[in-house]
């Protein structure tokens, strides 16, 4: 799955928008005003990334399942995921689609 393959399902989700707080090539997806998910384009250190917001519960089962998806802590926010979606252990129907 490509960065514009992500873009393209977030923003055909109901009353998706997009928006840029962080930056150039850092776009963020919101639904309600709430980000559910945020995109990284690749740098030197890291390939291209997505963070998404999950079910606590899923979370640590698609962590246990998939090399390619890792927790992002931020204080709390144990819920939130993030993704290499190029690697090629990531299975496509993983469920990324689904808004927590």
């Amino acid at each position: 799955m490509t960065p514009e393959d992500i873009a393209d399902l977030a923003l055909s989700l109901p009353e998706v928008k997009e928006d840029e707080p962080y930056g150039p090539n850092r776009p963020v997806y919101k639904a309600d005003g709430s980000i559910f998910a945020m995109l990284a384009a690749a740098t030197r250190t890291h390939p291209d990334q997505v963070t998404v917001k999950c079910e606590p519960q899923l979370a640590l089962h698609l962590c246990q399942q998939h090399t390619a998806i890792r927790p992002w802590y931020q204080g709390r926010r144990w819920h939130w995921l993030t993704v290499n979606p190029d690697d090629t252990t990531m299975p496509d129907d993983v469920g990324l689609g689904q808004a927590a």
